[in-house]
């Protein structure tokens, strides 16, 4: 058993973006290429990692995703199915990737050579890995981060405390946030 994959440190494609670069709701097929992007520390400009050519064919039971993309210099060309089911509100269809061992699932990373599904790596959340001291601390951050932005309301320009003799529910936030924040410290 090798070591553990972080799964955010893994490109990722999911149907929210196919559906953003290629429309899912038209019958047909359509291409386009989509760029990986990464902001250099160094430099500060934008660098282009990865290039995928993603084609969609959405037909009468012959739904694919067509993943072309270039790893070292070898060109890999990954055929995922895509399975319409009904929406759950009953318009419309919503599609599905169908990963390697048959399940539907709604993203698709990129380990290896290939797009498989999380189900088929041996893959751990960056959480998982830090001490429950480190998770400990910084859950309390984000906490006070969250009540930092909701006492800061009150410094915007049309903050009403009062409004027709009662205080706001805005207000009631703040103040609350307030207290919050007084406890932590």
């Amino acid at each position: 058993m090798g070591q553990k994959i972080i799964l955010e440190d893994l490109f990722c494609i999911t149907l929210a973006d196919v559906n953003k670069h290629l429309n899912t709701k038209a019958i047909g097929r359509r291409t386009r290429t989509v760029q990986v992007k990464y902001r250099d520390p160094s430099t500060g400009h934008q660098v282009i990692t990865h290039s995928f050519q993603l084609t969609i064919n959405i037909d009468q039971g012959n739904d694919f995703l067509q993943i072309e993309y270039s790893f070292g210099n070898k060109s890999h060309v990954n055929i995922v199915p895509l399975i319409a089911c009904k929406a759950n509100l009953g318009r419309g269809i919503v599609y599905w990737f169908q990963d390697s061992f048959g399940y539907k699932c709604r993203k698709l990373f990129f380990a290896g050579n290939n797009f498989v599904s999380c189900k088929a790596l041996n893959h751990t959340y960056r959480q998982q890995t830090e001490s429950r001291k480190k998770r400990n601390r910084m859950k309390t951050i984000r906490t006070i981060r969250r009540y930092q932005k909701i006492v800061a309301l009150a410094d915007q320009k049309y903050y009403m405390a009062v409004r027709a003799g009662r205080a706001t529910i805005k207000k009631l936030k703040v103040d609350r946030a307030k207290g919050i924040l007084n406890s932590l410290s």
